[in-house]
């Protein structure tokens, strides 16, 4: 599938010369595969000149990596998608981390300016975090590590609440923690194979869970 080089041509001219070659690599690399893009695809569709290109990577693959390791690893990575208080309740928590995935998600979504469609972009972002293991695992690795280390803030912000008293007793920290952490990248998944992921939907089973385990 092609982008309409016309319509890829005006996004471009309102960005600088990196902003321009990133974000339309990155559009194209949402439609197609790492192997299946060449240079001269980009030079194509882009309108890019090769010496533009190799100005900021020495190969093809240097520049998907520095490009999956802006808009995968980078803007996944909890403390740039969100922004929160040690002393934020639960809820509060919750709340900020539904406005990072909404940012993040705007953020993406505007760098491909209705190009492609959400549906289209969140399937082939889900299919970029695969070709990353696959080309680059270090860099898979690394966000795989983020993942673990959000996973960390949740238990501690749950740990908290616990002990506050805005949580049962009884709450499973560890447990509890994983399933917010599952709900996220199974709503990230679900959205892949239909139209994009629903933060609506997100919200509310997250305040589900909550209503599930705080103190009544």
């Amino acid at each position: 599938m092609y982008l309409c080089i016309e319509k890829t041509r005006e996004i471009l001219m309102r960005k600088g010369r990196k902003e321009e070659l990133f974000s339309g690599c990155f559009r194209l690399l949402l439609l197609r595969s790492i192997d299946g893009l060449s240079v001269p695809d980009i030079e194509k569709e882009l309108g890019i000149t090769r010496g533009s290109i190799f100005y900021y990577a020495d190969t093809k693959i240097e520049l998907f990596q520095q490009i999956l390791e802006y808009y995968v690893v980078e803007k996944q990575c909890l403390d740039n998608k969100m922004k929160y208080e040690d002393d934020f309740t639960l809820k509060q928590f919750i709340e900020a981390y539904l406005n990072g995935v909404r940012a993040t998600m705007k953020s993406l979504l505007d760098e491909i300016d209705n190009s492609i469609s959400k549906a289209e972009a969140c399937h082939g972002y889900i299919n970029l975090l695969l070709q990353m293991k696959r080309h680059f695992p270090k860099l898979f690795d690394r966000f795989q590590r983020q993942r673990e280390d959000e996973e960390k803030v949740w238990r501690k912000m749950i740990s908290q609440a616990k002990e506050r008293g805005e949580l049962r007793a009884d709450v499973d920290v560890q447990w509890t923690a994983k399933m917010f952490c599952l709900l996220f990248l199974g709503m990230a998944a679900q959205g892949a194979f239909g139209s994009g992921m629903n933060t609506t939907q997100l919200k509310q089973e997250m305040m589900g869970l909550y209503e599930l385990i705080k103190q009544t």
